[in-house]
């Protein structure tokens, strides 16, 4: 249990160190840029996910490694995708961020749906 604490706590505090730390660096490379390189980290980040636990010595140094990696993106994308949803040309922009706001809760549960129909598929 410390463990699993450990991760979500330095998943969420690598993360508010990315945005603190983005302010810096975003306009200097660009917005394209930095997405490209968020999006980039979030995905090697979950595809570490299913590797580096059984490539290194200790399993949870894989998994930490892997959270390090997609909160590098997780941070970024926080940072980005709201001011870029924000200037986009339309007429509800109200609308549009609520509906992007509420992506996290329906990944969250696309998540938790898929993977109790994996675990009653393999039981």
């Amino acid at each position: 249990m410390t463990q699993i604490t450990l991760l979500i706590t330095f998943y969420f505090g690598l993360q508010l160190l990315v945005d603190i730390l983005s302010v810096a660096f975003v306009d200097r490379i660009g917005y394209r840029a930095s997405m490209v390189i968020a999006h980039i980290c979030a995905v090697a980040g979950f595809i570490c996910l299913t590797i580096l636990p059984d490539m290194l010595a200790s399993p949870f140094a894989g998994l930490m490694a892997a959270v390090a990696i997609y909160a590098v993106g997780g941070g970024l994308l926080e940072v980005l995708v709201s001011p870029i949803v924000e200037a986009c040309p339309t007429k509800n922009k109200e609308k549009a961020m609520s509906l992007l706001h509420s992506f996290y809760c329906w990944g969250h549960m696309a998540a938790v749906f898929a993977s109790i129909a994996f675990f009653t598929c393999l039981a």
